[in-house]
């Protein structure tokens, strides 16, 4: 899977397409609502090599506000499991976003990987996770 994204920092404008990944998170806790996530269309790569993958993806723009913070994050975040065999799932991931998300980018990324490192506690990571975090100012 892959999410293909272009931000152009002048006109404070996201372009995005997905291919099969997770959704993008856009949080602002002045917007309504706070939290939202972005799902364009879009098979994952490999599933077909022409046609029918053209004819899925979809590319979306997102007007971006001073405190958005734009959140995306591969499914080993989502995904991780605690001893229990428990995900934590997208919504611990956007409650952890929503409680520190008007706090600058770093932060935020910092705050997400402590809540995988308590969730998980003994339990090994069973995929990768990559985040990545950009705050509009």
């Amino acid at each position: 899977s892959v999410c293909y994204s272009v931000l152009d920092p002048e006109r404070r404008v996201l372009r995005l397409a997905r291919a099969g990944h997770n959704p993008v998170v856009l949080f602002n806790p002045k917007r309504r609502p706070n939290l939202r996530t972005f799902e364009p269309p879009g098979m994952a790569l490999g599933m077909d090599a022409g046609d029918l993958f053209d004819r899925t993806l979809e590319e979306i723009s997102i007007q971006l506000r001073p405190g958005d913070l734009v959140f995306q994050y591969t499914d080993g975040a989502s995904e991780c499991l605690n001893e229990a065999k428990e995900e934590m799932g997208a919504e611990r991931l956007h409650e952890v976003i929503r409680q520190f998300g008007k706090e600058e980018a770093e932060y935020v990324i910092f705050r997400v990987v402590k809540a995988l490192e308590d969730f998980r506690a003994a339990a090994r990571y069973a995929d990768d996770v990559t985040l990545l975090a950009v705050k509009v100012l």
